[in-house]
């Protein structure tokens, strides 16, 4: 595999990536599983090519693959906020509970 098609491999994930965090933003649900399965194969294979780029194209992809990673990190971060507040919004007090159920 040469250095550009490894290159567009790493820019799919991370155009999912942003599309990910800007369907979040927008206050949406997003399924990751296939970013997740995804990413891992993309590193698999970062892994194994590696070995045949020169040093300047491995650099390159070793930057491409360090900022997909912090940006899949940030994506983590939002999807878990999302979910603490999902769980703080649907927390309801003891008093109001019980006035909605008298009423």
């Amino acid at each position: 595999m040469t250095y550009t098609e490894l290159q567009q491999e790493i820019d799919k994930s991370q155009d999912f990536i942003t599309t990910s965090r800007n369907v979040i933003a927008d206050g949406h649900f997003v399924d990751v599983a296939e970013l997740e399965t995804g990413v891992s194969c993309l590193i698999d294979l970062v892994n194994i090519q590696c070995v045949n780029l020169l040093k300047p194209e491995k650099n390159k992809i070793i930057v491409s693959v360090e900022t997909l990673l912090r940006d899949l990190d940030k994506l983590a971060e939002e999807i878990d906020k999302q979910h603490s507040s999902l769980i703080v919004e649907t927390k309801v007090s003891a008093e109001t509970a019980i006035t909605a159920y008298q009423g």
